[in-house]
């Protein structure tokens, strides 16, 4: 819930601040730095882009209110001490994380708005550009994560402090809402060696068709599946050094100017990379992109799998945690016989949150997509199997949420504590 929400957020911020950027290059406003932290910098801007995505979730927001711009500026102010930290402990961030980190964000996207396509009307703009704009809040996410990681992830509370913990805020806790216990059996989609093949003499002819002459930005709108860039010939505009798939910018700079690549594989496909111009840290490149679908792909034979598991568990065969320990693919739950715990709607990606609140207990759901990463395609079913009504916070009953809840408190607290230390020891201004 608390990712979804993130990502969300991240979506109408990312909006929001290329909307105020656009302003800036047309000269409609004025941008300003507010506050320094080590070297980064806070524009008034970013202050802008958070107010107004308040404003979208709650309409009563004043946009000037002085009092809530000092408390975001404030509250910068200490993600940015957290990243200036990170970095002077070396902390790393390696570009796979971000990679990674990027296609479940968009996996989650896609999940949400339907297609690659309609998150590119929505942001205005192709992915690769989405990308680029969204990388350096990635590393920031993930290089907080690691050094909150380092500090707190070891932190924990004893039985006593969540006894302590539960007396003295039991009467603010939130009721418990309905949960949903629940188990799945998730096999991936396995693309073949054939698939591959036919993509990359595709990939091939295309290449051929260029060398002999045909023009590069009309057969990228015949034939690139990139339909952020097809229209455009191809054309992926400038990017810097390490923004990129390491596969693809590793040709892309290995060619001349006006050179072609043989088809580079990545994760979503064979790339036919032209690099119309280049310097010594950023690239210009337009590309014809050929997915390797899934016509060749194991796709059919997983559903008939699963279709088949819930037949047999359907049947009467009490067989549904047995069949997910021998058979799923999902390495955090097989071992627990598909249990994914007991979880609030709220908690459940979108579409296994439709169909978990129309099911009834014991029931197993038909074949539904699984993955927030794109490159992964997989198939899941779900069990439901019980229900656990609302009720009030009780100590015996939900002593493992109390648990989590005193544990994130302490932690939080710390992390006020060693914000506050960091005030003493690292360079900060607020700008008048």
């Amino acid at each position: 819930m608390i990712k979804m929400k993130y990502t969300l957020m991240l979506i109408m911020l990312l909006s929001i601040s290329y909307g105020l950027k656009a302003q800036l290059e047309e000269g409609q406003t004025v941008d300003k730095i507010v506050a320094v932290v080590g070297k980064e910098i806070i524009l008034k801007s970013e202050i802008d882009a958070r107010l107004y995505q308040m404003k979208s979730t709650n309409p009563s927001v004043s946009v000037d209110d002085q009092e809530l711009r000092d408390k975001l500026l404030n509250s910068i102010i200490d993600e940015k001490l957290i990243i200036t930290k990170a970095l002077e402990d070396s902390v790393e961030v390696k570009p796979e994380e971000i990679d990674q980190q990027w296609n479940s964000m968009l996996g989650t996207w896609i999940a949400q708005f339907g297609s690659q396509e309609r998150i590119e009307k929505i942001f205005k703009m192709p992915l690769s550009r989405i990308k680029f704009q969204y990388k350096d809040q990635i590393r920031n996410q993930i290089l907080t994560q690691k050094i909150n990681f380092q500090k707190f992830g070891q932190i924990n509370v004893s039985p006593r402090e969540v006894r302590e913990f539960y007396e003295e805020f039991k009467d603010s806790l939130q009721m418990v809402p309905d949960e949903y216990e629940i188990a799945h059996i998730k096999l991936d989609v396995k693309i073949d060696n054939t698939a591959k093949e036919v993509a990359y003499k595709k990939a091939m002819a295309i290449r051929d068709s260029l060398i002999k002459g045909e023009d590069f930005a009309e057969l990228a709108s015949r034939n690139s599946e990139d339909f952020g860039t097809s229209n455009s010939g191809g054309d992926q505009g400038w990017f810097e050094k390490g923004r990129l798939f390491p596969e693809f910018e590793k040709a892309a700079f290995a060619l001349q100017v006006d050179e072609t690549s043989l088809p580079v594989e990545t994760p979503f496909g064979y790339h036919i990379i032209q690099t119309i111009a280049k310097e010594e840290n950023k690239i210009n490149t337009r590309h014809i992109l050929v997915k390797f679908g899934e016509k060749n792909s194991n796709r059919e034979e997983v559903l008939e799998k699963l279709n088949d598991f819930k037949k047999r568990c359907e049947s009467g065969e009490s067989l549904f945690e047995e069949l997910a320990k021998k058979y799923s693919d999902d390495n955090k739950t097989r071992g627990f016989g598909g249990s994914m715990g007991k979880l609030s709607l709220g908690e459940l990606p979108v579409n296994v949150r439709t169909v978990v609140g129309n099911m009834k207990e014991s029931e197993i759901s038909e074949p539904l997509p699984y993955g927030n990463d794109p490159t992964k395609p997989a198939f899941h079913i779900v069990y439901f199997k019980k229900l656990y009504p609302q009720h009030e916070v009780d100590l015996e009953k939900d002593f493992n949420r109390i648990e989590s809840i005193a544990k994130n408190y302490k932690q939080s607290t710390l992390l006020k504590e060693w914000i506050a230390e960091l005030k003493e020891e690292l360079y900060w201004e607020i700008k008048k």
